[in-house]
């Protein structure tokens, strides 16, 4: 999955140490199901900021792992991840791959919720 284009997106104002800058990018990508802008959805937005400075302390420490993707058929217990509809395409896409390549997988399908609230 090519993720490339939402990280270039938010660089300019990362370095900038712009948090609405990458807030109004990121709801977009990520925030679809509570109508995609901070004013559509300020819990959403609120979320989102709050877990800003967590993103920045990660940057430049992530390690690589070993892909896992082609493991997945390794998994031998009770398997149902949770898939958004509105997630990016890409996303539900891969989702779907995964579930695939589970044994007995069940993936359960979430419908669009544009509330602008977190369902918990």
């Amino acid at each position: 999955m090519d993720e490339t284009e939402p990280y270039l997106a938010v660089e300019r104002p990362a370095k900038a140490g712009d948090m609405e800058g990458i807030a109004r990018p990121g709801m977009g990508m990520r925030g679809r199901a509570g109508g995609g802008t901070p004013e559509s959805a300020p819990v959403v937005a609120a979320h989102f900021r709050a877990v800003l400075p967590a993103w920045f302390a990660h940057v430049g420490h992530r390690r690589t792992d070993p892909p896992a993707f082609d493991r997945l058929g390794e998994i031998a217990v009770p398997t149902a991840p949770a898939l958004g509809e509105l997630d990016r395409p890409e996303v539900v896409r891969r989702n779907e791959e995964m579930a695939a390549r589970i044994p007995g997988c069940r993936l359960a399908r979430r419908p669009a919720r544009p509330t602008g609230r977190l369902v918990t």
